[in-house]
């Protein structure tokens, strides 16, 4: 396909949050930068989403077409019977020469937003944000639910199968049973905010943990190893953000002692209300795809201990951009010591850190490498 073709660009997706909302916002921003016509269509089933998805397509700029569905337990389901997309894009584009790049974002159910009615040329990438997932604990009904629908994708698309790591792409494959040339990896991206972290001698050594606060995220570990750490050293304390069903009993936890933690509650700008006084990044999941939070830490030259699940040891490098551990918290917490008292081994990892974000996780070059897949399709 030439390169000097027209084309617009749509992000579709159920009900997308999180780091699936992250990575959608920061593409279309991008892709708007760079010139292109890009927008959203978001499946919806209820009036609090409508409303929160709504101020945040405000706030950004972006455009973006509603279609509303029945809320269920199907509401996935139920877009297959949905002719939304297909109206939509040909009422818009009736006139138009062009083609159109669909990115669906929701590959658990992909199968059901294909629009096979569409005038004019089209090309589809099915991303899988964080599905290895669901798939590790999800019942066979569900999996079979997913094999049928991706064996939709096979016979009536030719769509690629994007994952945001490599190591999805087996586990995926081997739970899916889906042949490995339709697959293609693309890491995730953040933009970049120009404002790389200098440890400061003087201050308390602030170590961050973002992120849903349930049983999936291991928060507990976390507050452990802080305790380990505070034995050996001094002026260390535990910056939380986010929420959870955990809520509570972090609340309960930090009482026990308040001198070591510092809950912030939910952030919507995490940069401007986390990062900004963050020296090291702590995560201690049980489960990730590939974290957007790593990577938001790099770009800001915060370098990240992490358990090794899902595609992190793709991104972090033990030793030189951070440290991969395992669930041990007063391992974890003799390396939160260990670069609280030394500060040229923690700017080292600092440095290293923000390297990695330019080489390989800046979100132009995601952005980059997505419109390159759409526009080498066959």
């Amino acid at each position: 396909m030439s390169k000097d073709i027209n084309f617009a660009i749509y992000h579709i997706a159920y009900e997308p949050e999180s780091g699936v909302w992250t990575m959608i916002k920061n593409l279309i921003t991008q892709q708007i930068l760079d010139g292109h016509s890009s927008s959203c269509i978001i499946y919806y089933s209820t009036h609090e989403y409508f409303k929160w998805i709504s101020n945040e397509t405000s706030i950004n700029n972006i455009d973006v077409h509603f279609i509303k569905i029945k809320k269920s337990r199907f509401s996935r389901l139920l877009i297959l019977f949905n002719n939304g997309i297909s109206n939509f894009l040909n009422t818009k584009h009736n006139n138009d020469d062009l083609n159109i790049f669909l990115n669906y974002h929701d590959a658990h159910f992909s199968a059901t937003y294909l629009p096979f009615k569409l005038k004019n040329k089209v090309v589809n990438l099915i991303v899988f944000h964080g599905c290895p997932n669901g798939l590790l604990h999800t019942n066979y009904f569900k999996l079979l639910v997913h094999w049928f629908l991706n064996v939709i994708l096979l016979f009536f698309s030719s769509s690629t199968l994007i994952t945001v790591s490599e190591k999805d792409i087996e586990l995926i494959r081997k739970k899916l049973v889906l042949p490995k040339k339709r697959f293609k990896t693309i890491y995730n991206g953040v933009p970049e905010v120009n404002l790389l972290n200098k440890k400061n001698k003087n201050k308390t050594f602030v170590i961050g943990f973002i992120g849903a606060i349930d049983t999936r995220k291991q928060w507990w570990i976390a507050m452990d190893a802080i305790e380990e750490a505070s034995k050996q050293s001094n002026n260390i304390i535990l910056k939380i953000a986010g929420n959870g069903p955990d809520k509570k009993l972090l609340e309960d936890r930090i009482l026990l002692k308040p001198d070591l933690f510092n809950y912030i509650g939910e952030v919507s700008n995490p940069v401007e209300e986390f990062y900004n006084d963050v020296d090291l990044l702590l995560m201690t999941s049980e489960l990730e795809g590939l974290p957007m939070v790593i990577l938001e830490a790099f770009s800001l030259g915060i370098p990240v201990i992490s358990t090794p699940v899902g595609g992190i040891p793709e991104i972090i490098i033990d030793g030189y951009n951070g440290y991969l551990v395992n669930e041990d918290s007063k391992n974890i917490g003799n390396k939160i010591s260990l670069l609280n008292e030394n500060n040229e081994l923690l700017q080292n990892l600092s440095n290293n850190a923000y390297m990695s974000f330019k080489e390989g996780f800046t979100i132009k070059k995601c952005s980059e490498r997505y419109l390159d897949t759409f526009l080498n399709k066959d």
